[in-house]
């Protein structure tokens, strides 16, 4: 008896469910923002007016990516319907994106390690853990901040870097939909693209980060001096 879908079809298939559930946890707002702007300031305060007016269309987009990239997967390499595969019949449809390789393993890893850092921060800072920059009732100094200042940007940008890689490379999940003419070009600007897509998240969680930074300090002095001196900012003991 031969089975329809395979152990590892199955399996990866899972996984990328898992994956979209980790990005949608992990970038759905834990506690509402309040209004007041910190003294300090909140350099990306248009973040949260983003998340709160587009987060259910990007989410949506994002549930529709996963499960048309899920399909591929099943469906994969002999019974994939023309509608799914469309353009990347002219294309080529990378293998490796729609079976276990390093192309889907690494990001899906990354993925979930930011997604779980993500909400280790969730739950170690509870009411305190807002997308609009407040003022904390505490110092945050044990559990995963005994070693790390800031998990949630780590776990934002090993998110990004798993969820670019997994969905944003060219002859993956967007070779079904982009058009054959474009594809050389786009293909051959996938790095430069990518590369820029991480480091605007980069540039945009430092500025965050510098924000935070100075509303503690303010806040708390000498204790936040103290602790931000002994413990790393984004990866414990290195850096």
């Amino acid at each position: 008896m031969v089975l329809p879908v395979t152990f590892p079809q199955a399996s990866l298939a899972t996984a990328i469910g898992l994956s979209a559930a980790g990005i949608w946890m992990g970038t759905t707002p834990p506690n509402p923002s309040p209004d007041k702007v910190p003294a300090t300031g909140d350099s990306i305060r248009w973040a949260v007016t983003v998340q709160q007016k587009y987060g259910n269309v990007l989410y949506l987009s994002l549930g529709a990516q996963a499960l048309h990239h899920i399909a591929l997967v099943l469906t994969y390499p002999d019974r994939i319907p023309k509608p799914l595969l469309r353009y990347a019949a002219v294309n080529g449809l990378n293998p490796g994106a729609v079976t276990w390789s390093k192309d889907t393993a690494i990001p899906i890893a990354l993925v979930l390690a930011g997604a779980s850092l993500r909400l280790l921060a969730y739950s170690g800072l509870g009411s305190n853990f807002t997308y609009g920059l407040a003022e904390p009732d505490q110092l945050k100094t044990t559990g995963l901040y005994r070693y790390i200042q800031h998990p949630s940007y780590t776990g934002s940008l090993t998110l990004a870097a798993g969820a670019l890689g997994l969905w944003w490379r060219a002859d993956g999940i967007l070779s079904c939909f982009i058009p054959p003419k474009l594809f050389p070009v786009l293909k051959s600007l996938e790095p430069l693209m990518l590369g820029l897509a991480l480091a605007s998240v980069a540039a945009a969680a430092w500025r965050r980060v510098q924000d935070e930074e100075a509303m503690l300090h303010r806040e708390f002095g000498k204790k936040w001096e103290d602790w931000h001196a002994r413990t790393a900012r984004f990866i414990p003991f290195i850096f």
